[in-house]
């Protein structure tokens, strides 16, 4: 066992305390488990020890809609190549006590998966979580109704489970995701560097999406414009940029169509020829972009970024949409610094200032309305391969003319 892993399983928290935990190696396998997991899957040690942990819990073959271990895994597989941690969704995942007998118990879980690190923050395993909500979950399940499983899928398809995360008070496993996935928006809140709550609600999309490797939020500032509040990294501003520039992709259709767009490269890419066949998006599978509404209003957009070759579950589809959701609530938190920070007419450096100036000089230049200006420069900006950015810049100081 990895020194990391040996003292994580010496830890009195792990040993005594009341929350079940597992200790997996990189592999996978189960290298220590404490009393509280013993207790709670009703299984043996030494039996456990060595072994695959998807493979000691099966799913349950007489629960054809059982999908614990392939969100089981693809949880542990996004730990282990991201080093960070994963809130999972609440899961129905039955466990059989007895290996090998076929008799399973019903059990809900709310699992978290934390990647152990040694001293160079390397991955050496994971510490598995899960807490058994079993008796909560039965307490608030709805009666089942005639058509209800044809029903359920419908709606996670169409992502309106929102309506469920969205009702009633109470402890329903729906509103408990809802809740997890607002507090890991709100851990952020003690990062050395914060950035606001756009920025906050973005790293955790990928901090809670095993698919998604970049996320952003825009701001809808009126005239066909947006503005960027939060990325995750480099790459995803450049996709933001890149769209920006073109007056194309997922992101500036979601905003202008009202819509969510969910992008799949490898069978859409004539879907924006401009987009797809440009450096920047080498490597991406598949894109999604929320716009954030609010009364009515659209406030901007939510966009994730796709690298993963395999498709996402119904989970996933589930959580994007609820953080989509909660998105609009982070852009609402920032109101006060994008009033200051973007939308104030003297003393602004952000780009929204910049590229309405350039606008409007270019309408007057050539007679054109804001909107066909800002076409003319996008123009420009795709043809010299240049950001929108720069060019509006270079109109506002003189140095180009769109003739």
């Amino acid at each position: 066992m990895h020194h990391a892993l040996r003292a994580m399983a010496e830890r009195p928290e792990f040993l005594d305390g009341s929350a079940a935990y597992v200790l997996l190696d990189v592999n996978l396998r189960i290298r220590a488990v404490n009393d509280a997991y013993l207790a709670t899957s009703g299984r043996d040690r030494t039996a456990l020890l060595g072994e695959v942990l998807v493979e000691a819990f099966p799913d349950n073959p007489d629960t054809p809609a059982a999908h614990g271990v392939r969100n089981l895994t693809a949880s542990l597989t996004h730990v282990l190549r991201s080093a960070r941690p994963h809130t999972m969704q609440v899961q129905r995942y039955d466990v059989e006590p007895v290996r090998g007998s076929g008799l399973f118990v019903e059990r809900t879980w709310s699992p978290v998966n934390i990647p152990v690190l040694d001293e160079r923050d390397r991955v050496t395993g994971i510490l598995h979580h899960a807490q058994d909500i079993t008796a909560l979950a039965q307490l608030t399940a709805p009666c089942p109704a005639p058509g209800a499983a044809v029903a359920a899928a419908r709606l996670r398809e169409a992502l309106t489970a929102l309506v469920v995360a969205r009702g009633p008070a109470g402890a329903s496993p729906a509103v408990v995701r809802r809740r997890q996935l607002w507090e890991a928006v709100c851990d952020r809140v003690s990062d050395r560097a914060w950035r606001g709550w756009s920025h906050a609600l973005c790293r955790a999309v990928v901090t809670n999406l095993a698919g998604v490797d970049g996320a952003a939020v825009t701001a809808c500032l009126g005239d066909g414009l947006q503005e960027s509040l939060a990325t995750t990294d480099r790459w995803t501003a450049a996709l933001e940029e890149l769209q920006s520039t073109l007056g194309e992709g997922p992101t500036f259709t979601a905003l202008t169509d009202r819509a969510p767009v969910f992008y799949d490269v490898a069978t859409e890419r004539g879907r924006w020829p401009g987009f797809a066949r440009t450096p920047a998006t080498a490597g991406l599978t598949g894109v999604w972009a929320f716009p954030l509404s609010v009364a009515g209003t659209v406030l901007g957009t939510l966009t994730m970024y796709r690298r993963a070759p395999e498709p996402a579950g119904p989970d996933e589809w589930i959580d994007a949409a609820v953080l989509a959701d909660l998105a609009g609530v982070a852009v609402l938190a920032d109101l006060d610094r994008i009033d200051t920070e973007l939308l104030v007419p003297d003393g602004t450096t952000g780009s929204y200032r910049e590229v309405s100036l350039a606008a409007g000089i270019v309408s007057a230049q050539l007679g054109l309305t804001i909107d066909g200006a800002l076409s003319a420069i996008r123009a420009r900006a795709f043809v010299i391969d240049r950001t929108l950015t720069e060019v509006a810049r270079d109109v506002v100081d003189g140095r180009l003319r769109l003739d």
